[in-house]
């Protein structure tokens, strides 16, 4: 079982918010739990807002809904940066439309298939430039 929690980018700070969410219309708010047990609603932008999808990155970082990675193969990257999307009831890289379930999954490089590995390479709301 996976941990389900969301995150979300502040509209007062320049920061990140997780824990659960809750959206109505247009505004969305992350319910997060303070030392002491205190719970506090967050406002964030809700285009920010993106689920946990359970697995992290080579380099231990949690993976959300709308971040960027990039394979890499032997530490080198390969092939475009590509956008994790919750699609068809599993989280996906858009543009393979490849289930992140597997976590590893193979790319041809040079003729043959190789196993590879992401990391991430920033997220759809911070660095918008990163996919063209």
């Amino acid at each position: 079982m996976r941990e389900i929690k969301f995150r979300g980018h502040s509209i007062y700070e320049d920061k990140w918010v997780y824990g659960g969410v809750h959206i109505v219309g247009d505004d969305a708010m992350i319910l997060a739990v303070r030392p002491g047990n205190l719970i506090f609603h967050a406002p964030v932008d809700p285009k920010s807002v993106g689920e946990f999808t359970g697995l992290h990155d080579k380099d231990g970082k949690e993976i959300y809904e709308g971040d960027r990675l990039m394979c890499t193969v032997n530490d080198e990257p390969i092939g475009e940066i590509d956008r994790v999307q919750f699609k068809d009831g599993e989280f996906r890289l858009a543009n393979r439309d490849r289930s992140l379930r597997s976590w590893l999954y193979t790319e041809e490089l040079y003729g043959k298939e190789v196993e590879c590995n992401f990391y991430l390479a920033g997220n759809i709301y911070e660095h918008p430039d990163l996919l063209k």
